[in-house]
């Protein structure tokens, strides 16, 4: 059938009648020097974002009022945002969300993955922090080691070898904490040959 088609869809447009506010800085109080994001979204991953303003670190955000999660990204990759909580924004209102300080990379996660105790290089691992948004990425090098910066903190790690690697890893992972600075070794991982 070659004959043209339409279709009526309607579309609900929700009114910005709330706004977000707050202050992104560095650990000593000061505006970043690059740029850095701050975005709210809700379950259904609808929202905005915006960068900061370089010269004090502030931000405002306009969305219709209702319930969000808040995620903040620093482009400089030895910093992360902090985790927030999700917040809910009130109707024809508007929420200060305060002083949001970026988390220096200066924890270190390290260890060795192995196979029927063998070193096993070339897979991934990934890490996150329960509760904050996005993923942090490493490989292991050849000898089986690896090692990730991340910030202050509990975090999450785990291997997660491609589909194409010929090795499984069926545990839950491992949970750490970390405080400023601290550099947490023998986070070994033993995997399964597939």
């Amino acid at each position: 059938d070659l004959e043209p088609e339409s279709k009526v869809q309607d579309f609900i447009v929700l009114t910005a009648d709330a706004s977000a506010t707050g202050v992104v800085q560095m650990p000593d109080s000061s505006a970043p020097p690059f740029t850095v994001t701050v975005s709210l979204y809700s379950d259904e991953g609808v929202g905005r974002r915006t960068a900061i303003d370089p010269a004090d670190g502030s931000f405002t955000l306009q969305l219709p009022n209702g319930s969000y999660k808040v995620a903040v990204h620093a482009e400089d990759p030895g910093y992360l945002g902090p985790v927030v909580a999700p917040v809910t924004l009130p109707e024809n209102g508007s929420l200060d969300l305060g002083t949001l300080t970026l988390l220096p990379r200066d924890a270190l996660i390290s260890g060795l993955l192995t196979s029927g105790g063998l070193p096993v290089g070339g897979i991934p691992l990934v890490a996150w922090r329960p509760g904050a948004p996005g993923t942090l990425r490493t490989t292991s090098a050849p000898d089986g080691t690896y090692s990730l910066a991340v910030s202050e903190g509990v975090w999450h790690i785990q291997p997660a070898p491609t589909a194409e690697q010929p090795y499984l890893y069926t545990g839950a992972g491992q949970d750490v904490q970390l405080i400023p600075g601290q550099a947490l070794a023998d986070i070994n991982f033993e995997l399964l040959a597939a």
